[in-house]
């Protein structure tokens, strides 16, 4: 806006001279020349001023449609975890705490953990299946991705630490989705952990390369 400002005030002034140069052997610019001029000046300041308004009102109306696209995103987002915990929550419990095979004695959904300093949340755990001798540690995502392994195999330490009466129990894995970006599968598979699908009314765990945290 000050630069616009300062470029029509050099247009006036050359303006000026150019008129003054042209009658300079007749008379200088007279007074309803120079009023003109400035008046010019002060409406296109005005249509400027107008227009920068307008695209402002615009950019506003932009952000906030932006913001209520972002929140109904989030929205969903939240929606669809929210039912894949509650899936395999529920197939765990239907299917008699069963896991690769194993028997498990008790469940243990959504466990946070916190640094009492901080009281910020620093871990969660969506399923923990324990028995005498294991834990199982299920990690759940509407669509998981290559991330969630090492997440994973991360938090099998982080468990650990945050458990210690479970040091010397073996820790085994599982990445449950509702999907699974590509070669998910595949990388969890060399790691370990053990993949689990919904296919149709059935949650299938493939667990053949399974090993111990």
């Amino acid at each position: 806006m000050i630069v616009y400002q300062i470029f029509l005030i050099t247009f006036a002034v050359g303006k000026l001279k150019t008129i003054k140069k042209k009658k300079m052997e007749d008379k200088v610019p007279t007074f309803e020349e120079i009023r003109a001029i400035l008046k010019d000046i002060a409406a296109s300041q005005q249509e400027t001023s107008r227009q920068m308004t307008e695209t402002d009102r615009l950019m506003k109306n932009t952000d906030r449609r932006i913001n209520a696209l972002a929140s109904e995103l989030n929205g969903i987002s939240k929606s669809n975890g929210d039912f894949a915990e509650e899936y395999f929550n529920n197939a765990f419990e239907n299917d008699n705490l069963i896991f690769a095979g194993m028997h498990f004695d008790h469940m243990k959904n959504d466990i946070n953990v916190s640094n009492p300093k901080s009281g910020k949340r620093d871990e969660q755990f969506d399923i923990v299946l324990y028995n005498d001798e294991s834990i199982a540690i299920i990690e759940i995502k509407y669509k998981a991705c290559k991330n969630d392994v090492s997440d994973m195999i991360r938090k099998a330490e982080a468990f650990r630490n945050w458990f210690p009466e479970y040091a010397d129990h073996k820790i085994y894995l599982g990445l449950a989705g509702m999907s699974f970006l590509k070669n998910t599968v595949k990388n969890a598979e060399n790691k370990g952990i053990a993949v689990i699908r919904q296919r149709g009314d059935k949650t299938i765990v493939n667990d053949k390369n399974l090993i111990a945290y």
